[in-house]
């Protein structure tokens, strides 16, 4: 009875956050590797907060996010809702990194000039070399879990990769894109837009709704020119390790 009564807070929980909750519903139905999830409710009784270990990711949603600054061991980055992460942030006396939550229902202009496909798990290795030293280093683990339960699109030149993204998590209805990257000697060549015209299209095509966060006024660029829409904000706290 207890353990029903916490699912049911949960679930009303994360039902008054809607596009804050994607992380958490698609992690739950798509079991993470051993060691690499962990879900933890604020407490007994009313939930009010609820934290979830994603690898080597912290997301927070809700009120009395304080508390979970005790599980941090092995994070490099809280991230979610400002409200909830700035709670974290005062309690740590940390900065919080606040960037731009977007939602994309239509898309206003899809450009697809370069061959964009869906990576397959042989393509893991390739992608962690890839990201391997630039803003956003990938596990081997998340990565073939990306592949796998998610989606990972790549952009090549010559068999190269030249611009790369993925889905952090996906639901019936919405979609979370992530670590949109090209190096710096690709870009200007719209490799970037063509990944995320194909990857948005393919997305919205299925009924499921894109969402992103951002700070990068270049990649701003090419989501509001494909239409995404600022509906949030989202908050970040970058630690070591």
């Amino acid at each position: 009875m207890r353990e029903n009564s916490m699912v049911k807070g949960i679930e009303e929980l994360l039902g008054l956050h809607p596009y804050f909750n994607v992380w958490f519903y698609s992690a739950m139905v798509k079991p993470l590797p051993y060691g690499e999830f962990g879900l933890y409710p604020d407490g007994e009784g009313e939930i009010r907060g609820l934290a979830m270990r994603y690898f080597n990711k912290l997301i927070v949603v809700g009120e009395n996010t304080g508390q979970f600054s005790g599980i941090i061991n092995g994070i490099s980055s809280i991230n979610g809702e400002l409200e909830a992460v700035s709670e974290m942030a005062d309690e740590m006396g940390r900065t919080v990194r606040v960037l731009d939550y977007c939602l994309l229902e239509d898309i206003k202009s899809a450009e697809v000039s370069h061959r964009v496909r869906q990576a397959s798990t042989g393509d893991a290795g390739g992608i962690v070399k890839f990201y391997d030293g630039g803003s956003f280093p990938q596990s081997l683990s998340e990565v073939e879990y990306t592949i796998v339960n998610n989606r990972w699109y790549l952009v090549e030149d010559r068999g190269e990769i030249v611009s790369a993204a993925c889905t952090f998590a996906e639901t019936d209805d919405y979609a979370i894109i992530g670590v949109v990257y090209t190096p710096e000697k690709f870009r200007g060549r719209g490799y970037a837009t063509s990944l995320m015209s194909k990857l948005s299209s393919d997305l919205l095509h299925e009924g499921k709704r894109p969402l992103l966060y951002y700070d990068n006024p270049v990649g701003g660029k090419i989501y509001l020119k494909l239409g995404f829409k600022p509906i949030a904000k989202w908050g970040m706290i970058k630690l070591e390790g």
